[in-house]
């Protein structure tokens, strides 16, 4: 049974008026924050960082008619794969320092990747291509992959004949685990091997040995538009959806019970990018009713602010924000998260939770 929430108008009214005060002049009461990578070349794109429990992060970058993805670990700076001609703008990050990320075009290992892309697992001292189109004759493009602890690569394949599947990778072996009659989008990835997944119009659910679960459909309160899903190892599923009264929900589930963490109902006007953890904790960014946006941790935009467009921030002023949906916040509570200055630096930045001032 789906639970919620909602705001009175009397609440919506003096949050909107805190956050008029405070967002812009106060970000991150309870943040410390780590630049990791910076650049004031406006050449380069930087894509959207992940992170591991270690504190590791991996990011992309495209910009010159080359790519790259890079790690960073205990403050060193890795290349993991490239120079490509055009690499995804998303990644994730296992413990074990193995990121998996796909190539959009170039070659991996002297192997050209063909239209389509490839899906690739890399370290400071390794580059392994996992997949391309080429891999299985029903393959037309590969997704955004996804990794656990156990080195298990899961990823979605859009196919020649239409539809979609879910692609896992162990050890070097390709297995198709399920087969659909549309698209879905990218899944996610348990350290148990539970996969979260959303299918557009019908739901959220779960795959385990050949079983799905559901996690939230139009019957469980939800008029469609499932969208960016995340997975901890506990089956807790975060996801995004249009709910009956035309609100874009946050929502979290694992098949027992369902809740909304927060909706557009409120002082959010849009919520997307979520990310969990194995503590329940969820992190993602969203538009608000007063303008601007940010990156935030619950359902109170004034006390749960992580950062925000237009806060003073290491010497300067935000003026954007990027969150990867599904890989931004660690078990430590660690949030990765990249942004552009309004002096021109773009970096990639870790919000700790120390209950501190920011530090810049």
């Amino acid at each position: 049974m789906l639970t919620r929430s909602k705001w009175s108008s009397q609440t919506r009214f003096w949050c909107m008026v805190c956050l008029i005060l405070t967002c812009g002049y106060v970000i991150g009461e309870s943040y410390s924050f780590t630049e990791v990578f910076s650049t004031y070349d406006d050449g380069w794109y930087l894509g959207y960082p992940a992170i591991n429990n270690r504190g590791d992060v991996v990011f992309s970058m495209n910009g010159y008619a080359t790519s790259s993805f890079y790690t960073v670990k205990d403050g060193v700076l890795s290349i993991i794969g490239g120079p490509f001609n055009l690499v995804g703008a998303y990644s994730s990050l296992a413990d074990t320092g193995t990121a998996a990320f796909s190539v959009l075009s170039g070659a991996v290992n002297g192997t050209y990747v063909p239209a389509g892309g490839a899906v690739c697992l890399g370290d400071e001292d390794n580059l392994v291509l996992i997949a391309t189109v080429e891999s299985d004759a029903s393959f037309s493009t590969l997704g955004i992959p996804d990794l656990n602890n156990e080195g298990t690569v899961v990823f979605f394949a859009t196919l020649d004949g239409g539809g979609s599947a879910i692609v896992a990778s162990n050890k070097g072996v390709l297995s198709v685990l399920a087969t659909f009659t549309y698209q879905i989008e990218d899944p996610v990835l348990a350290n148990d091997g539970t996969i979260g997944y959303s299918q557009w119009s019908y739901g959220v659910f779960t795959l385990k040995e050949g079983v799905v679960t559901t996690i939230a459909d139009r019957a469980s309160g939800f008029d469609g538009t499932f969208d960016e899903v995340d997975i901890n190892d506990s089956g807790d599923v975060v996801f995004t959806a249009w709910d009956l009264d035309k609100e874009r929900v946050l929502g979290i589930g694992d098949g027992r019970s369902l809740r909304v963490l927060t909706d557009t109902s409120g002082p959010y006007s849009a919520v997307m990018a979520p990310s969990v953890n194995n503590s329940r904790s969820v992190v993602f960014r969203a538009s608000l009713d007063v303008g601007g946006s940010g990156i935030f941790t619950g359902n109170d935009p004034v006390h749960d602010t992580v950062v925000c467009v237009g806060g003073s921030f290491f010497g300067s002023t935000v003026t954007a924000l990027s969150l990867n949906p599904g890989r931004a916040i660690n078990d430590s509570g660690q949030i990765v998260f990249s942004a552009v200055l309004a002096d021109g630096k773009r970096g990639i930045f870790i919000a700790r939770p120390d209950h501190g001032e920011p530090s810049e």
